[in-house]
């Protein structure tokens, strides 16, 4: 019978384990900050850069899974692309095995050391506090692993223990096992490195450790369920995750009497071999997906279908640096002006859908589209700002006051279409609205789109006939306002309150952005003349 007093000591083990790796994970992050996300996104640029980034990302913080959840955090905000995000995936793979490596050489002896140097370092001021914290988990980490390895030490001599791990011999119950174990602690660096342990301590041969390392790195399945409530692209992100893992898997099988001899021939402690088990198979895994990355892509795309545009928040003109040549200068803001006026339009045109088929997904759309908006607006004022600071002439300078001044109203027009969405969801939660209010909506949004698409022709400048077509859609707009208001008053008898007050709000604001529209249209003709 087993002796408490181990149960107690390994129990007591992993729970220092898993709570120092979680909170090393959050305190790198803390420290790191918002510098970490830039980080992750410049090194994206390719698929191979983008590899060693989640590779060397996940060493530091040792969880592939939080690489992973922070990488769906990014392409759920529009930072990242879905193919961007596939390298840093197949990097966290690689990165995660560094654990095993530090067990294999008995790196936790260490863990002591580190949580008093983190102790020491932490009672100094400044960012001394958070780097303290982060090397006293890191310490955490090891020292929870090494009060295991002790506790697990008399279990050598138990028959009990040893009949138990023998019926690991079969592959695919020690595969099993593996993925079951990884997903009930949340954390595969926690069971390689015991695998690694007791491969160590004599518990585990090589061939019984391998199909368990196997298993583990199928992984858990935080990133699956933590996309449930993301849009499209975090769940592809998350399918290509489970699919790189078990695909791996799935790859080294038929080939694993070879694989596990090759593991052999390297030489090392069986602990050692079970290491580079681990880390060879990531590599083998991250390199074959590598060549057939594409494939993949597409397949993931067959496999979690939708039409959804994906929103990235880039620009498109706009670089870091405006070209020297001033008129070069104008031209790249004036295109990304357009960009903006792009995506307002498309705020309006969304927030429309709204009315007659509220839906969850189109209102995070929605919001992330007037954020990438705030992003485009934010990016054309410190370009028109750089332009100030240069030798302008007279009608340069206004033309950059002009060109602010256009990006903070399309800025606004997309706040407007936001809060309509809101309206939009309120009234589905508190109310409705009847089919005669909804085509009168309808009515009103047409009149907006007549200008947004005149606006457009020739943005940011605009033709006689244009505005002569716009001024003329003030009247119309005027009078289906009036002629709105008029008729919802009629039918307020027997309409709840809130639904009623709702209407209100709506046609206010479709008034507010149909009078931002004709400011847009004054600064586009002032625009055309100089």
């Amino acid at each position: 019978m087993l002796d408490w007093s181990i149960i107690l000591a390994a129990a007591s083990g992993l729970i220092l384990f898993l709570y120092g790796m979680e909170q090393f994970s959050r305190e790198i992050q803390k420290a790191a900050g918002e510098s970490f996300r830039a980080f992750l996104k410049r090194a994206t640029k390719s698929t191979p850069r983008a590899v060693i980034l989640g590779c060397f990302v996940t060493a530091i913080i040792q969880s592939s899974t939080a690489v992973t959840l922070i990488t769906l955090g990014l392409v759920e905000s529009g930072i990242l692309s879905f193919s961007q995000s596939l390298g840093i995936i197949l990097g966290a793979g690689i990165g995660t095995t560094i654990t095993a490596q530090l067990v294999a050489f008995n790196f936790t002896a260490l863990g002591p050391v580190f949580i008093l140097l983190g102790f020491i370092i932490g009672l100094f001021g400044g960012r001394f506090p958070v780097i303290g914290k982060a090397i006293f988990y890191f310490g955490l980490v090891f020292f929870g692993i090494s009060m295991v390895s002790i506790a697990a030490a008399p279990l050598q001599e138990d028959p009990g223990i040893v009949s138990l791990i023998s019926n690991l011999s079969s592959v695919p119950l020690a595969i099993i096992t593996g993925f079951i174990i990884t997903n009930l602690f949340q954390s595969s660096s926690l069971f390689t490195g015991l695998v690694v342990m007791f491969a160590s301590s004599g518990l585990l041969t090589i061939d019984m450790a391998i199909p368990l390392v196997l298993g583990s790195n199928i992984g858990t399945m935080s990133p699956l369920l933590a996309s449930a409530n993301m849009g499209l692209f975090a769940k592809r992100a998350s399918v290509a995750q489970l699919l790189f893992n078990l695909g791996g898997v799935l790859i080294i099988l038929p080939f694993l009497p070879h694989f596990t001899y090759f593991i052999i021939s390297l030489g090392g402690t069986t602990a050692q071999q079970a290491a580079n088990a681990h880390t060879l198979f990531n590599i083998i895994t991250t390199v074959v997906f590598l060549i057939v990355l594409k494939p993949v892509e597409r397949f993931v795309i067959r496999v979690v279908p939708g039409k959804e545009e994906e929103i990235l928040f880039h620009t498109e003109a706009l670089n870091d640096q405006l070209p020297e040549n001033n008129s070069e200068a104008f031209k790249q803001i004036e295109t990304e002006l357009a960009h903006l006026m792009l995506h307002t339009s498309k705020v309006l045109e969304e927030s429309a859908n709204m009315f007659p088929r509220p839906d969850k997904n189109t209102f995070n759309r929605l919001r992330k589209r007037e954020a990438l908006n705030d992003f485009i607006d934010e990016k054309i004022e410190k370009a028109t700002l750089e332009l100030t600071m240069r030798e302008l002439e007279e009608k340069e300078t206004a033309r950059t006051v002009l060109l602010i001044r256009m990006s903070n109203d399309l800025e606004q027009l997309a706040d407007i279409g936001v809060s309509l969405g809101y309206v939009a969801n309120s009234i589905v939660n508190r109310g409705r609205l009847s089919d005669d209010a909804l085509a009168e909506l309808d009515t009103l949004y047409k009149e907006i789109e007549v200008d947004l698409r005149l606006i457009r022709k020739k943005f940011p400048r605009i033709s006689d006939d244009d505005v002569a077509s716009m001024r003329q859609n003030e009247i119309s707009m005027r009078e289906s306002i009036n002629a709105v208001y008029s008729r919802h008053l009629k039918r307020l008898k027997g309409r709840t309150p809130y639904a009623a007050g709702a209407f209100v709000k709506v046609i206010a604001r479709l008034e507010a952005a149909h009078a931002k529209l004709r400011e847009i249209r004054k600064l586009c003709e002032m625009y055309g003349r100089l």
